[in-house]
């Protein structure tokens, strides 16, 4: 009688081999994951910062005060003036609507590193005068 032999892998050893890779899954996928959330909320902070560099450039070029003042800006308009450039992404890869409202309030005296500002949909609730409001 001539003995067969096969090759493969048993049902245990496959089995086996999913366990391990389960826990090895189960040990590397949250790091991961943390490292992509930090990575948008960075990416966040970098367009933040991104709209707020133009917007201080087109209200230096504007003669427009800074100190103690607060100002809604259009995204279009930073993007008509030359400051920003069209598509604006945001951390997941969409476009961010360019009549998005950028607030941006200045301290008393100009202190540095005390500027407030953030995106909006609209200008609705934001602390800003009828004349600091540029909408166009």
């Amino acid at each position: 009688m001539k003995i067969i032999k096969k090759n493969g892998f048993t049902l245990a050893e496959l089995l086996g081999v999913i366990v391990i890779l389960a826990a090895v899954a189960l040990i590397a996928f949250p790091p991961i994951i943390n490292q992509i959330k930090k990575s948008r909320g960075e990416l966040d902070q970098a367009l933040n910062s991104l709209i707020l560099t133009a917007s201080q450039q087109y209200l230096e070029e504007k003669n427009k005060s800074t100190d103690g003042t607060s100002y809604c800006i259009k995204l279009a308009v930073l993007v008509s003036d030359g400051k920003l450039v069209a598509p604006v992404t945001d951390s997941k890869g969409n476009e961010v609507d360019l009549s998005s409202i950028f607030y941006i309030k200045f301290p008393q005296n100009n202190v540095v590193g005390k500027i407030e500002s953030s995106l909006h949909n609209n200008d609705v609730g934001l602390d800003c005068p009828a004349n600091n409001k540029i909408l166009k």
